[in-house]
């Protein structure tokens, strides 16, 4: 007859990465008291960084960010951030471990993530960014009471960079250099602080795009499914590659990871319109739809 042993003690897992959240959150579910120890300031570790992962190209944070969110509200997880394991002493079931964690010189029960503390912290150098206000004859008088007036909508509000590029990405159709350096200066952000929003999000371009965006997933589900004949039935049709845009500025053609349907897989989009299992004898008729 087999005895089953209860649970005893805690486990200390190193790594703050994909890997290291998973294994704490397994063992957390098994009815161990987890510690993550991690020596950035944050887990998440390299995949974090990533924008696509391999072999289908889906986004590395659509990924990982749950994960995230649910090792730092696991009642049975605590996590040790800016930590590292100094000395491990004991054997197997009953060790002792030395962790040093660093001072973050913020409480963290009020931290929002504001970034405000890097502005004024009196003990660090302050961040340089090469940021030249626009000039005066990059935006034309109609071009700069556009922008005005989107600016002017979210006056005195906090972290409105998000909204204020949305707004200049609808009016425009995609983000102009002129626009986004007038909006730096207003807001008084760096520019490349816009600038990183813009590259991150698929939904942003710095350059010009056409009146209607062809928007084809080949995300896992809509790649098994035969995206890739929708793909090229659009290059060939309108003779683009993904990324590009007709010389009259009708179309553009894109690729996206997800558009949040994969049970209709393969599904394209067409401005708000989207298109669910899409065959090749529907094709041709969509994009008369739009001609």
């Amino acid at each position: 007859m087999s005895v089953v042993q209860e649970k005893v003690g805690s486990v200390l897992v190193v790594g703050g990465g994909v890997a290291g959240i998973q294994s704490a959150l397994d063992l957390a579910e098994s009815g161990f008291f987890v510690y993550l120890a991690e020596k950035g300031p944050s887990v998440g570790g390299v995949m974090s960084q990533l924008d696509k992962t391999f072999p289908t190209n889906d986004c590395a944070m659509c990924i990982l960010s749950p994960k995230m969110v649910e090792v730092a509200r696991h009642p049975n997880i605590r996590l040790l951030t800016l930590a590292e394991l100094k000395a491990l002493r004991g054997e197997a079931g009953h060790f002792e471990a030395v962790v040093a964690q660093r001072p973050r010189y913020v409480d963290l029960a009020k931290c929002t993530g504001c970034g405000q503390c890097v502005e004024k912290c009196l003990v660090q150098n302050e961040p340089y960014f090469d940021q030249r206000s626009a000039a005066a004859d990059e935006l034309d008088a109609d071009e700069a009471a556009r922008v005005e007036a989107i600016l002017q909508r979210y006056e005195g509000v906090g972290g409105a960079e998000m909204p204020v590029l949305q707004d200049i990405a609808q009016a425009w159709g995609y983000l102009p250099e002129p626009v986004l350096r007038h909006a730096a200066d207003r807001l008084h952000v760096a520019l490349s602080h816009l600038y990183r929003l813009a590259t991150f999000y698929e939904s942003f371009s710095l350059v010009p795009r056409g009146r209607h965006i062809i928007s084809i997933c080949t995300g896992t589900a809509c790649h098994i499914r035969g995206a890739g004949r929708l793909l090229d039935f659009f290059a060939s049709e309108l003779h683009l590659a993904p990324g590009e845009t007709t010389s009259d500025r009708r179309f553009t053609l894109e690729e996206v990871r997800c558009l949040g349907c994969c049970s209709l897989a393969p599904v394209l989009k067409i401005g708000n319109a989207v298109f669910g299992d899409v065959k090749p004898t529907m094709m041709e008729k969509i994009l008369a739809k739009y001609e």
